[in-house]
């Protein structure tokens, strides 16, 4: 049975859905608590995007992970859905701080490991990596929709305390420390999903670093967390005070991961890269966005 909360979050969504998108097919016809969360699944993975995939955009997908993260693309949830339909198969245009759009080139689904082959295989997957060649800036984006909404983060692996388990010792040095924090200060994080920002962050410096020299070398790096936030909370307003409390808890975890992480802003720069981390609203992202109006209508199904 779907819960209270997350139903009605879900129906909002796929309400909303049908108003921009039309009729489509789902999964399952049967609704309500009782019914499958395939209610809230679209029939065909087309039906969720804004446009078919590039070939190459559908080599990155595949690349990501395969067949499953794709049949998950169909539900109305899916930040991976999201992402696409934000940047589709297309570079992206984004405002800088000078009021001029520098264009970035856009890969889905980027993976880079965290820790040695020898500790761990497992690997971050970011949601899209945005990359200027000319100006060798780039924006590492973790996309949430409604994870932070229904889920709590998962516990980190003690992996992360261990310094044998790093490639590079003087990332270990930094990150150790504050993977020993987040492992014994869980419960600050109930809804802020620390652990995958921390694992995104050690990432991205092990990425910088090989890139250094190469034609991919990075010389600054915003890890963008690009959240979904209800437009308005009236609109959920039986649960508003349930959802503003988890509002209130994402963003303070937030800010205190930022806190927790600022020993990295130094390690980045010892290799020549201006790093810092970002919180940003979907509807705030999309402000910085070069989209024409169609593209703008089209994700209208997110921001009502």
């Amino acid at each position: 049975m779907i819960g209270k909360f997350e139903f009605e979050v879900l129906t909002i969504l796929k309400d909303q859905f049908m108003k921009i998108c039309g009729n489509k097919p789902f999964e399952v016809n049967a609704v309500g608590r009782m019914a499958p969360k395939e209610q809230f699944y679209l029939e065909k993975l087309g039906d969720n995007l804004i446009a078919p995939f590039s070939p190459s955009v559908q080599n990155q997908y595949n690349q990501g992970g395969g067949n499953e993260p794709l049949k998950k693309m169909r539900a109305l949830r899916s930040s991976s859905a999201m992402t696409f339909n934000i940047f589709g198969n297309d570079d992206a245009k984004i405002l800088n701080e000078n009021g001029v759009y520098q264009t970035y080139k856009v890969k889905f689904e980027k993976q880079h490991k965290t820790l040695k082959a020898s500790a761990s295989k497992a690997k971050a997957n970011l949601d899209a990596l945005l990359y200027n060649p000319e100006t060798k800036q780039a924006y590492a984006c973790e996309m949430k929709l409604a994870e932070w909404l229904f889920s709590s983060p998962s516990d980190l692996n003690v992996k992360y305390e261990n310094i044998d388990c790093y490639d590079h010792q003087e990332a270990a040095v930094v990150f150790t420390p504050i993977a020993q924090t987040l492992r014994t200060q869980k419960a600050s994080f109930r809804v802020y999903d620390a652990n995958q920002v921390f694992k995104h962050t050690l990432a991205c410096y092990n990425y910088c670093k090989e890139m250094q020299g190469t034609n991919q070398e990075i010389t600054k790096l915003t890890l963008l967390n690009c959240v979904w936030e209800l437009p308005n909370p009236k609109l959920i307003d039986a649960h508003q005070v349930n959802y503003l409390k988890r509002l209130k808890e994402e963003h303070k975890g937030s800010l205190d991961f930022n806190n927790l992480m600022q020993p990295a802003i130094p390690l980045f720069k010892s290799i020549g890269v201006d790093f810092d981390i970002q919180y940003i609203s979907l509807g705030d992202f999309l402000k910085k966005l070069n989209l024409d109006q169609a593209h703008r209508d089209y994700l209208k199904r997110y921001t009502f």
